[in-house]
């Protein structure tokens, strides 16, 4: 994991700053969530799947994919079992009056042209984590499940916490598509398109670019001023100008918010703000 991902990773794991992100990205800054409602969640996630048996694969090849590593994920194939896991995102439980909703996140720094497709398999994931955690909490109480509740070890009762993803994008300017439909190789111009258009996913993918966020009075934290400079970034005077009107500058500065600072804004960039303002001090 990058400096940057590890850094936005530990300053989101404080609850008030999670529910403060969620809130402004998703809720326009309607205090949905607060922090004490939400539950810290193993950023440890994976599945264990049976391979299909009577295939026998060659020697070479697996062990070429025993294990590959892509970017906080390892796939391991042991036997006739195989694993993937992902590490590294922050997960947060949020408690509702009578449900509850799985909240994640993950920070990129580069464009991932396939993040729709990504972030999919990852709420895909924690939803197989879920029906195979209420199919642990089945055999463990010695329940008796009917012939079609055995087929999936769940009940007809049972349900899923909803999983919502949001993808924060510290890069320049996201020039990737932004939902599975976009991704689909289809001719919107073909009579026949019309017809299958209505059966197609679209899988919209929750992508907040730091570049585009318009309203930072949305988050009332130290978010709002840790965006609003991380999109000044490549405009120094514009940078200097926000620093300068930022309301109590020393004192929503946090070591953790300053650590995001100075993994997305240079040193340079930080001297040149510096030394105009002790000019204009002079």
């Amino acid at each position: 994991m990058g400096k940057a991902n590890l850094t936005v990773n530990r300053l989101l794991e404080r609850k008030d700053i999670f529910a403060d992100f969620i809130n402004g990205t998703l809720f326009c800054g309607e205090q949905v969530l607060k922090g004490d409602d939400l539950t810290l969640l193993s950023g440890h996630s994976g599945i264990i799947a049976e391979q299909v048996p009577g295939k026998k694969a060659d020697r070479r090849s697996a062990q070429s994919e025993a294990k590959q590593d892509i970017k906080n994920q390892t796939h391991v194939s042991v036997g006739r079992l195989s694993a993937f896991e992902r590490y590294g995102d922050i997960r947060m439980e949020a408690g509702f009056s009578t449900y509850s909703v799985i909240f994640a996140h993950e920070t990129q720094l580069h464009v991932h042209y396939a993040m729709p497709v990504r972030s999919m398999v990852y709420e895909a994931m924690e939803y197989v984590r879920q029906v195979q955690e209420l199919e642990k909490q089945h055999l463990a109480k010695g329940e008796k499940l009917r012939s079609d509740e055995f087929l999936s070890g769940l009940t007809k009762d049972d349900r899923l916490k909803p999983v919502v993803s949001v993808v924060l994008y510290l890069g320049d300017d996201w020039d990737g598509c932004k939902s599975l439909y976009e991704m689909l190789e289809i001719d919107e111009s073909d009579e026949k398109t019309g017809q299958i258009l209505p059966y197609l996913p679209r899988n919209q993918l929750k992508l907040v670019s730091v570049n585009d966020i318009k309203h930072p009075e949305f988050f009332r934290t130290s978010l709002q001023h840790i965006f609003s400079m991380l999109k000044y970034r490549q405009a120094k005077d514009e940078l200097y100008g926000y620093r300068g009107t930022a309301p109590h500058w020393s004192g929503w500065i946090t070591w953790k918010s300053w650590q995001l600072l100075s993994c997305s804004v240079s040193r340079n960039e930080w001297r040149s703000c510096s030394g105009q303002k002790q000019k204009e001090r002079k």
